[in-house]
């Protein structure tokens, strides 16, 4: 099974000593990325949402590991995450929908434990 926190945390690591040696792409990503996903006529939910469409078709679990604590973050149902994500199918096919269902929908149930534990804990929140 996908372990998502395993690989955000992976993830976050990689980056962190990616910056000895592409320090300077790394945070020019970053900074676009938060820009793209800053609210604007689009909430900032909405636009994770459709994120999350584009991570189902290209497939990519680093990206879910990334994004799927901002989509919980912000509130978005296991329903609506399933739903966007969904949207993949008519352009993957079966490689997308089982992407969607083995990676997306495990990603969302084991970041949403972690949140609500830091919540019952008294904590900031995802990661924080």
């Amino acid at each position: 099974m996908f372990n998502a926190i395993e690989t955000h945390a992976t993830l976050a690591d990689a980056l962190e000593k990616g910056k000895d040696l592409i320090g300077a792409q790394i945070a020019a990503q970053q900074a676009a990325m938060e820009t793209i996903e800053a609210p604007g006529v689009l909430d900032a939910k909405t636009k994770l949402l459709v994120a999350m469409g584009a991570i189902a078709y290209t497939r990519c679990e680093n990206c879910v590991a990334l994004h799927m604590p901002k989509l919980v973050a912000c509130g978005a149902t296991k329903a609506e995450v399933m739903e966007a994500a969904a949207l993949a199918i008519c352009f993957g096919g079966g490689p997308s929908m089982a992407f969607v269902t083995t990676v997306i929908g495990p990603a969302y149930d084991q970041f949403a434990a972690v949140a609500e534990e830091a919540a019952a804990a008294g904590g900031a929140g995802l990661f924080a």
